[in-house]
C-alpha cells in the first residue's frame, strides 16, 4: 500500500512538473471559444468553459473595464434570493444585447424594464438578466430547463435571433476539433459521448495535454478573429429554422406545465430582420405577447435607428431605453386585451 501511495505521489509530481514545463515553454492554443477572440474578448475575463452550454459566465467574475460585475449565479445583476417572496420575477433570456456589457448595467433593458413595470398586482417586480454574450435559442432553452427554473420565475422574455442565424464557422475554429462544422443541437449531442467532456476539460485547463496533442496531431491553425459576415444559409447555420420551431414549441410547453407566461420579442438591430417571422408566427399562433421591436421601432423618434446602436447589434443606452419602453408598453396592451 505504501509503495502504491509513493508510486502516485511520484506520478503526480511528475505530471505537475510537465505542466508547469509546458506552460513556461510555450503557449499552446486550446479551445478558444467565442469569447476568446476578437470583439468577443471584451469578454474574456469573465467567461469560462461550460460542459452543457459550451461557456458560460463565471460567478462572480469581475471585469477591469468596472462595468462587469457578475453574481453568485454569474448573471447581471443584484444577487437573486432563493425565496422569492412577494417577487414577480420575469427571466430575461438573451444574448450580448440582452448582457448589454458595455453599459452600466442600470441602463440594460431589463433593469429599465424592472423600473417601468415596479409592481405586477400588487407584487415588486424583479427582472433577472440571464442574457449571456454569443447565446442561442438552442442555449437559452438549455439554460432555461437546467439552470433557469430554479429561479422561479413567472414568466420568461426570449430576445435571440442574430446569433441563431451565424453560420457553423462561427464555431468551426473556436471548439475542440471533433466538434467542427457542427450546429448547436448537434454539437450539443456530441458533448454528450464518454470521454468528451473530460477532453474539453483539458484542452481548457492543461498546457500539457493541449501541448502533446498539437506535438503528435498537428491541428491545423486556427483562425484568430470571429468577426465574421453574417451568411443565412440555414442548412449551415448555428440554428436551422426547424431547430428554431422545435425550441419555441419546446419552451412553450415548459412554461406552460407550469403556469409561467412566455413573451415573445422579437429583436432589433441595425439592418438583419430574418428572424422576424417564425418569432412573429409563433407568438401569433399561440397567442402569446409578442413585442415586433422592428416595427414598432421602425421610425424613432429623431434619429436614423444607427444612432442607437453601438455597432450592427448593440444597441446604446438610448436604444435599451426604448426596448424597455416598448415590452411595458406591449405587455399592458397585452394584459388589457385579456
Amino acid at each position: 500500500m505504501k509503495k502504491l501511495a509513493l508510486a502516485t505521489v511520484s506520478v503526480l509530481v511528475s505530471v505537475g512538473g510537465a505542466e508547469l514545463a509546458a506552460r513556461t515553454l510555450g503557449d499552446f492554443q486550446g479551445n478558444v471559444d467565442p469569447l476568446d477572440a476578437g470583439e468577443m474578448g471584451y469578454y474574456a475575463e469573465v467567461r469560462q468553459y461550460d460542459p452543457l452550454l459550451f461557456w458560460s459566465l463565471t460567478p462572480g467574475g469581475v471585469g477591469s473595464n468596472g462595468l462587469l460585475e457578475l453574481n453568485s449565479h454569474g448573471l447581471r445583476g443584484p444577487e437573486i434570493s432563493e425565496t422569492k417572496g412577494n417577487e414577480y420575477r420575469i427571466l430575461s433570456l438573451g444574448e450580448s444585447s440582452t448582457f448589454a456589457g458595455r453599459a452600466p448595467y442600470k441602463d440594460c433593458y431589463s433593469a429599465r424594464l424592472e423600473k417601468l413595470l415596479g409592481r405586477i398586482n400588487g407584487r415588486k417586480v424583479r427582472v433577472i438578466n440571464a442574457g449571456v454574450p454569443g447565446y442561442t435559442l438552442f442555449q437559452g432553452y438549455q439554460y432555461l430547463i437546467h439552470r433557469g427554473l430554479e429561479f422561479k420565475p413567472d414568466a420568461v422574455l426570449l430576445y435571440f435571433g442574430y446569433n441563431d442565424f451565424l453560420p457553423v464557422s462561427y464555431l468551426e475554429n473556436r471548439t475542440t476539433e471533433t466538434g467542427r462544422g457542427l450546429n448547436d443541437r448537434d454539437l450539443f449531442e456530441l458533448r454528450k459521448v464518454s470521454g468528451r467532456r473530460t477532453h474539453d476539460v483539458l484542452m481548457e485547463k492543461s498546457h500539457l495535454y493541449r501541448g502533446l496533442r498539437e506535438l503528435l496531431l498537428d491541428p491545423e491553425p486556427r483562425a484568430e478573429s470571429p468577426d465574421v459576415e453574417l451568411e443565412v444559409d440555414d442548412e449551415q447555420a448555428r440554428v436551422p429554422e426547424e431547430d428554431r420551431r422545435w425550441l419555441l414549441e419546446e419552451t412553450l410547453k415548459v412554461c406552460n406545465e407550469r403556469g409561467i407566461q412566455l413573451i415573445v420579442c422579437v429583436p432589433w438591430y441595425v439592418k438583419f430582420e430574418d428572424h422576424a417571422p417564425l418569432l412573429t408566427e409563433f407568438a401569433t399562433t399561440h397567442n402569446l405577447p409578442l413585442v415586433d421591436l422592428p416595427n414598432l421601432l421602425r421610425k424613432t423618434p429623431f434619429k436614423p435607428r444607427e444612432d442607437y446602436f453601438l455597432d450592427r447589434v448593440h444597441p446604446t443606452a438610448e436604444g435599451h431605453g426604448l426596448i424597455a419602453e416598448a415590452i411595458r408598453n406591449e405587455l399592458i396592451e397585452y394584459s388589457q386585451r385579456r
